[in-house]
């Protein structure tokens, strides 16, 4: 496969593509636990979880439904969004490819600045890893 630009990403919320995002991050940690012995001269270790975590962020725009639904919870007394999350890297004719999972938005911020456009960002985490999106 050729290297993708960046400008055919997207993100979709459900089945939402939201506008105005400029870029999305994507990342898994592995977490282990230490067996190391007493005797031992070198730590040892065994994998136990993993998180599938990352952000996007992009130009405000209160009017797109995707946005709107994110923003909601800002003012909202529940829980933050679970929902399913579609990041695309490939979001060209013929070829759709990307990752996608059930997310909960771990945090929501919107920045205003005076030289700038009002810009919003969120982090997420996958609950269940993330699994690969074609179409």
């Amino acid at each position: 496969m050729p290297a993708s630009r960046g400008s055919n990403g997207a993100v979709l919320i459900g089945s939402d593509q939201m506008a105005f995002v400029t870029q999305w991050s994507l990342g898994s940690a592995q977490e282990v636990a230490d067996t190391t012995s007493l005797g031992d001269t070198d730590r040892t270790h065994i994998p136990v979880l993993r998180a599938t975590t990352g952000s996007f962020q992009g130009h405000f725009d209160i009017s797109d439904t995707a946005q709107a639904a994110m923003y909601s919870q800002i003012v909202s007394s529940s829980d933050l969004l679970t929902v399913t999350l579609v990041l695309i890297y490939n979001n060209t004719a013929g070829s759709v490819a990307g990752y996608t999972g059930t997310a909960t938005l771990t945090n929501i911020e919107i920045t205003d600045q005076v030289d700038n456009t009002v810009q919003f960002s969120a982090d997420y985490e996958y609950s269940g890893g993330v699994t690969a999106y074609t179409t």
